[in-house]
This record gives C-alpha cells, sequence and structure tokens, in this order.
C-alpha cells in the first residue's frame, strides 16, 4: 500500500474531540449567561487546535 493511500484512511478515521465529565458544552451557555456563547466557542476552539496538534487526544474533560 503506498503511503499516500494509508494516509489518507488515516485522515478520514479521525474521530472527533468528545467532552468527558459532568460539565457539557450546552452548560457552558447556560451558566455564563450573556457569555455564555463566548465560553462555548472558546472552548470549542482549543479543543479543535488540540485535536489538531495531537490526533491521539479525542476526549476533553471541562472543569
Amino acid at each position: 500500500m503506498s503511503r499516500a493511500f494509508v494516509r489518507g484512511i488515516q485522515t478520514t478515521t479521525r474521530t472527533l474531540m468528545q467532552f468527558a465529565g459532568g460539565v457539557r458544552p450546552s452548560d457552558l451557555i447556560s451558566q455564563n449567561g450573556g457569555h455564555g456563547p463566548e465560553w462555548e466557542m472558546a472552548a470549542r476552539i482549543v479543543t479543535q487546535a488540540i485535536e489538531k496538534a495531537d490526533p491521539r487526544i479525542s476526549v476533553a474533560n471541562i472543569q
């Protein structure tokens, strides 16, 4: 198998970041009032950057 083909398979099987623990992204919105959407978007941006930097990381624990 060529490396390009294997690399293509690896990128298509990537999983999206999953949130673990007691806090969900929707909790960020409800608990932070008017700034909730900003906090939720910030959490998603950070987790996407982490996943892009190291695809082996697939779970985020928001505290």
